[in-house]
C-alpha cells in the first residue's frame, strides 16, 4: 500500500495580532470557527462536529501562535512494565480515554515504551508520531473515521519483539459530542510497517453500542502475532461509526 500524509495549509500572512489573540483566547474557552465565533452543536446548515472539529484543528495548525490551545495531535509516551500500564488521553476536542497496555514478559532494561498520539487529523507534525500512513480505504467503514490513534512501540534493549501478557488492549473513549447514541462504533487497526490490516471490527462484526457518551473497544492482536508485536513498529487506529440497523 503507498502511503499518503495531509498538507496542513501554510501561515496566514499579516494577520492582525489582534485576531490571533481573539482566536487563541476563544480557543482556551470554548471550540471556535476559523473567525473567532465560537462553535456550537451542529446547526440546519448540516455541518458535522467531526467537519468542525477537523477544520479546526487545521486552522490551529496553520497560525502555529504560541497562545493557540486548540485541538490538534497530542502524544503520551509511557514506559511499559511488567504489569499492566494504562495510558491516558490529553484531553483534546473534549475527548477523554484511556488505553491498557498488557504487562511485558520479556521485559528490557533500560525498558520498552509506548507512545500514544490521537487526533481529528490522520496525520501529525509531532516528532513522535508517524507523518502520513498506509492507506486504511479497505477498512469496512473507512469513510466514517471520525478519530485517529497511533500506538508506537519502541524498544530499545536489543530484542525484536515484545512479548505481551495478553494479546487484548482494552480503549475507552468518551466525548459528548463525537459519540453518538443511535450509532455503533469500531476500530481499524493497521500494522504501519506492513500495511496490512489487523483487525476490522466492521468487518468481522465486532462493532459495539456506547454507554452514554462513551464507548468501550479494544485493540486485539491477530492470531498470527501471537501476544508479541514488532518492536518500532506503530498500531493505526482508527475510529469509526455507522447508524445502528
Amino acid at each position: 500500500m503507498g502511503r499518503k500524509s495531509t498538507v496542513i495549509p501554510g501561515s496566514r500572512s499579516g494577520a492582525h495580532p489582534r485576531s490571533i489573540i481573539r482566536i487563541a483566547l476563544c480557543g482556551f474557552l470554548v471550540a471556535c470557527s476559523t473567525d473567532g465565533s465560537p462553535l456550537g452543536r451542529p446547526s440546519s446548515q448540516g455541518v458535522s462536529p467531526i467537519s468542525r472539529l477537523t477544520a479546526q484543528a487545521q486552522f490551529a495548525y496553520s497560525i502555529r501562535g504560541p497562545y493557540v490551545t486548540t485541538c490538534g495531535t497530542k502524544h503520551r509516551k509511557v514506559t511499559l512494565a511488567s504489569g499492566d500500564v494504562t495510558i491516558h488521553f490529553k484531553e483534546d476536542c473534549g475527548v477523554t480515554g484511556n488505553v491498557r497496555v498488557p504487562g511485558v514478559t520479556n521485559l528490557q532494561s533500560p525498558p520498552q515504551y509506548m507512545i500514544l498520539c490521537q487526533g481529528p487529523m490522520e496525520s501529525t507534525s509531532q516528532a513522535l508520531c508517524n507523518y502520513g500512513s498506509p492507506s486504511y480505504t479497505d477498512c469496512e467503514q473507512a469513510n466514517s473515521t471520525f478519530w485517529y490513534d497511533t500506538m508506537k512501540l519502541i524498544g530499545v534493549g536489543g530484542t525484536t519483539r515484545t512479548d505481551f501478557i495478553s494479546r487484548i488492549f482494552p480503549l475507552k473513549f468518551s466525548s459528548s459530542t463525537l459519540i453518538v447514541a443511535a450509532n455503533l462504533y469500531g476500530l481499524c487497526v493497521i500494522d504501519f510497517d506492513s500495511g496490512s490490516i489487523m483487525q476490522d471490527d466492521f468487518a468481522s462484526d465486532h462493532a459495539v453500542a456506547p454507554s452514554g457518551d462513551t464507548v468501550h473497544l479494544k485493540v486485539v492482536l491477530p492470531p498470527s502475532y501471537g501476544s508479541s508485536f514488532q518492536d518500532n513498529d506503530t498500531m493505526l487506529l482508527f475510529f469509526e461509526s455507522k447508524p445502528a440497523g
